[in-house]
């Protein structure tokens, strides 16, 4: 059984959350959760929200209590970011031609499976 969790529109750059992702690809789910609570990364804090939603739906599926989750036993399988629309924000730019600002968004995937 695989646990997947995923998350639209969140107000990050892919850039900087696909270093972070890259860094706990392949982990355990604790040893991942514990890299991300001590990153200073804003995408960090995002992907901590999403591998515990991940691992909390692996235990629905399975029967198993949120208090009884052992993080020792599952692995991340899948830690992806894809790249989301962005906002066009109009501001008076020079000589009043409106000046684009682009704020980027991002969609993170997270599968996590349990080790045999």
């Amino acid at each position: 059984m695989e646990g997947v969790a995923k998350i639209k529109y969140l107000r990050t750059s892919v850039k900087k959350a696909k270093r972070v992702c890259d860094l706990v690809r392949g982990k355990n789910a604790k040893e991942a959760l514990d890299m991300l609570y001590f990153l200073p990364q804003k995408p960090a804090k995002l992907l901590y929200k999403v591998i515990k939603s991940a691992c909390n739906s692996w235990a629905v599926k399975n029967g198993i209590k949120f208090e009884d989750i052992d993080y020792e036993r599952l692995r991340i399988k899948v830690c992806k970011v894809d790249r989301g629309p962005y906002w066009r924000i109009l501001r008076p730019g020079f000589r009043g031609i409106p000046a684009i600002i682009k704020r980027h968004t991002a969609h993170f995937t997270v599968i996590v499976e349990e080790v045999k």
